[in-house]
């Protein structure tokens, strides 16, 4: 739920303390540092649901599905651009802000 747990104007820094939060709470005691690997596949399990929840979002915020079947061939296309549009300026807003907070965010991102 990044998108939407962390609304546009997003308080400065808020990511960054829930990841130190999250790996806080990860660690099994607190002299044991917790593996970045644990805090990376817990953050991809995060995006994918992300990424579900944002396309179902959106397809319903583009009325896409709901459009298609009587569609013609052409406004399926204007409807898949659209909703391709929208896919991209969120994908550029959430690079923006998680760029900042870790390194390793366009490898995951990407996966």
């Amino acid at each position: 739920h990044f998108r939407y747990c962390f609304p546009f104007g997003r308080p400065e820094g808020a990511l960054k303390a829930t990841l130190s939060l999250l790996e806080r709470v990860l660690m099994k005691d607190i002299a044991t540092p917790i593996p970045a690997e644990e805090v990376k596949k817990v953050v991809r399990k995060c995006l994918e649901k992300a990424a579900l929840i944002n396309y179902t979002r959106l397809t319903e915020y583009a009325k896409i599905e709901e459009t298609m079947n009587q569609a013609t061939p052409a406004r399926k296309l204007e409807e898949v651009l659209h909703l391709a549009e929208l896919c991209i300026e969120v994908l550029q807003q959430n690079e923006e802000h998680h760029s900042e907070a870790f390194a390793w965010w366009p490898e995951l991102l990407a996966e």
